[in-house]
């Protein structure tokens, strides 16, 4: 906080309840304080960019659809059955569009 106090100044404080999702551009400066509280704070980080992005090649798509399915089946995730549909949407593992 001594280091640019500044941007500790310009921060903007950002409260949400348990279960919410923050979502931003991570391009924006963004971080956390640290938690002095006895309550542990959890975050969850999800990368998203739209289906039709330039730098999304059939190979890249194939080699993220298998890296998926490997881990979720290590977790004893199946998608046919433990996902829904849009869930195996966000996930690629199922097309956008038809």
């Amino acid at each position: 906080e001594s280091v640019v106090p500044e941007l500790y100044a310009a921060a903007c404080h950002i409260s949400s309840r348990a279960g919410s999702a923050i979502l931003w551009d991570q391009r924006t400066m963004h971080g956390s304080r640290a938690n002095n509280s006895l309550r542990p704070r959890y975050a969850q980080f999800f990368k998203m960019f739209p289906a039709e992005h330039p730098a999304m090649t059939e190979k890249r798509a194939e080699n993220r659809r298998n890296g998926i399915l490997t881990k979720l089946r290590a977790v004893n995730i199946s998608p046919e059955t433990d996902l829904s549909f849009l869930g195996r949407k966000l996930f690629g593992l199922e097309q956008w569009s038809d």
